[in-house]
């Protein structure tokens, strides 16, 4: 549940970063659109994701929640992959995979 509600807060905060504001302008839509403009917010809405999918399968029946946890972890490997540096090195095909297998 942290992280659910901790996504947000991360978006807005990489926003404020971009920009170069302080917390003072967390609200502020330019803060918002600079987040959103980044590649960071790949990596949150696919965050996202897997938390909910983690979340769902706390609730699932067994079958599904198999599934569902499947995704969940899946899906934090690909987030891991989006984001940071070391995504981005190349050879990117390789990069991309290492990180999101060591996630």
């Amino acid at each position: 549940m942290a992280g659910l509600l901790a996504t947000p807060f991360a978006l807005g905060l990489q926003g404020l970063d971009v920009v170069g504001d302080g917390l003072g302008s967390f609200f502020e839509g330019a803060a918002w659109r600079a987040a959103w403009d980044t590649t960071y917010s790949r990596t949150i809405v696919v965050a996202l994701f897997a938390l909910l999918a983690g979340l769902a399968a706390t609730l699932a029946p067994p079958p599904a929640m198999r599934v569902l946890s499947t995704i969940a972890l899946g899906s934090i490997g690909l987030a891991l992959a989006l984001s940071g540096h070391a995504s981005s090195a190349p050879p990117q095909s390789l990069s991309s995979a290492a990180v999101a297998l060591h996630g």
